[in-house]
């Protein structure tokens, strides 16, 4: 049996072809791309943060100095001064 010849599936293969067609020929979605704000406020922690992150964390200026006074001698700090310090976590 021959079902090349049928009407009925002839009609069947017609619509499918039509259906396919018309996939094929659909249009392309237009893909919406993320966008991000970033508010003024996080831009300035960002500026801040940025040079922060820049800053040595010792002062070299300063430490050379105590060095120097201490190889000469001339460091003399107070006790009192440094059990405060110690005991206010200011050191």
């Amino acid at each position: 049996m021959k079902i090349n010849n049928n009407h009925n599936i002839q009609k069947i293969l017609n619509n499918y072809k039509k259906s396919v067609n018309h996939v094929n020929k659909t249009e392309k979605v237009k893909l919406a791309t993320d966008q991000m704000q970033i508010s003024e406020g996080a831009r300035e922690y960002q500026v801040a943060l940025k040079a922060y992150r820049e800053v040595a964390d010792i002062r070299q200026s300063k430490v050379d100095n105590i060095k120097n006074q201490i190889s000469s001698g001339k460091y003399n700090p107070s006790l009192e001064e440094v059990a405060d310090r110690i005991l206010n976590k200011n050191i």
